[in-house]
């Protein structure tokens, strides 16, 4: 009987252990995965805040940037020059033109233009449209840092057209021809 009574105590003890085991199992091993889905899933929400934090940063940068931009831009327009007559701004960039190594400087503004100027507003200022026809020759180098400085003239310019042709006659030169788009202040003495 009494070798009855262990063999019931140890089958409730291996019983007890399978139980626990189970029950061990069962919570344990979901718990596991179920924390691991947890940190795995924390990973990439913290992947998702660091990137969404980085372009954040980027974005107040280039708030700022724009910010000093347009007030670059909005003093520039403002600076634009109210021409008192389109031949005084013919005779000007024709001598700049030529200050730049470029010979044989023609400049003639479209007449469709010259008689409707095509009005624009920019940052509260309204300037005038104006195209002219650009011809001259020089070398080509020469001709390429006239181009640019065209952008640092004070009027808003624009190139739509440009074409650069070589002729044997006159190398070591070529021959550029533009339309070159400026904006003028109206309004004042210009009476553009």
């Amino acid at each position: 009987m009494i070798e009855l009574r262990r063999h019931r105590v140890g089958v409730a003890l291996a019983l007890a252990l399978a139980i626990a085991a189970g029950i061990l199992y069962f919570f344990y091993v979901p718990s596991k995965t179920q924390l691991l889905l947890r940190q795995t899933e924390n990973a990439s929400l913290q992947q998702e805040i660091d990137g969404l934090t980085g372009f954040l940063r980027s974005a107040e940068t280039a708030n700022h940037f724009a910010a000093e931009l347009g007030e670059v831009r909005s003093a520039t327009l403002h600076d634009l020059y109210a021409i008192d007559s389109i031949e005084t701004f013919i005779d000007a960039l024709t001598a700049d033109l030529q200050v730049m190594g470029m010979s044989n400087v023609y400049v003639v503004p479209l007449i469709d233009d010259l008689l409707a100027p095509t009005m624009v507003e920019l940052d509260g200022v309204k300037l005038a449209r104006l195209k002219f026809e650009i011809a001259a020759t020089g070398e080509f180098i020469n001709g390429g840092i006239a181009i640019e400085q065209l952008e640092n003239q004070r009027y808003y310019v624009a190139i739509p057209n440009l074409t650069v042709e070589h002729d044997d006659g006159i190398a070591p030169e070529v021959m550029w021809s533009f339309v070159l788009e400026a904006h003028f202040r109206t309004g004042g003495a210009s009476g553009i």
